[in-house]
């Protein structure tokens, strides 16, 4: 065991000996989540790549009409309903194959690195210990979807600002599909992973690529 491991455990050992022991967790583990760098630079990259595949949606899909005399032409905005529709499962896609990297070790970490001997020696409650980490795991997937919906609104407007006759988004489209397609979808990866990742700890690489593979086929 290594001396980060036992000071990370002391500093989580001396929080939980405060009142209300979920919120200790959650305190910790909101730490720990600051202070990872793998985590900030994966919310950097999904970020970039979602201002990319907005960005790229904005000169999608020409269509020339001809009919006698009559000729009809334009694009789709890739912000507009109907280019959200064909932006999002992209984006979607890319948000599920985090999210089990993200939730999945909530609890399997401890085992990993050999410290839940010493957290199990506390007076922690084992529903605050689970519930903790669940509720800020899925804290950080809500806030990887918040980062999609400000990437399509933020490179909508600039479009918008910067390239002519490009309509402003909609932002009642955007929204109504945010919540109906991506909220939904974030929940369940992000519940089933934490759930199996807990119920089958040494097995949480194999969880990971079953969800992936699962969620792919399926969609």
């Amino acid at each position: 065991m290594n001396s980060t491991a036992l000071t990370s455990t002391s500093q989580q050992m001396r929080a939980l000996a405060r009142p209300r022991p979920l919120l200790s967790v959650m305190a910790w583990e909101l730490r720990r989540f600051r202070a990872s760098r793998l985590f900030w630079l994966q919310a950097l990259g999904f970020f970039c790549f979602l201002l990319f595949l907005t960005w790229a949606q904005g000169t999608p899909e020409s269509f020339h009409h001809a009919k006698g005399s009559v000729v009809i032409s334009g694009f789709v905005a890739g912000t507009s309903a109907w280019g959200l529709l064909l932006t999002l499962p992209l984006a979607l896609a890319l948000l599920v194959l985090l999210l089990p990297f993200i939730t999945a070790d909530g609890v399997t970490r401890d085992i990993s690195r050999r410290t839940h001997e010493l957290l199990m020696t506390t007076a922690l409650p084992t529903w605050a210990y689970v519930w903790g980490r669940y509720l800020i795991g899925l804290l950080m997937s809500l806030g990887l979807s918040a980062l999609m919906l400000a990437a399509i609104l933020g490179m909508g407007w600039l479009q918008h600002l910067t390239v002519t006759d490009y309509p402003p988004p909609s932002i009642s489209a955007v929204l109504l599909l945010w919540v109906g397609m991506v909220l939904p979808a974030t929940v369940l990866v992000s519940s089933v992973s934490f759930a199996l990742g807990t119920l089958l700890p040494r097995l949480s690489t194999l969880v990971k690529v079953v969800i992936l593979v699962a969620w792919i086929m399926g969609a």
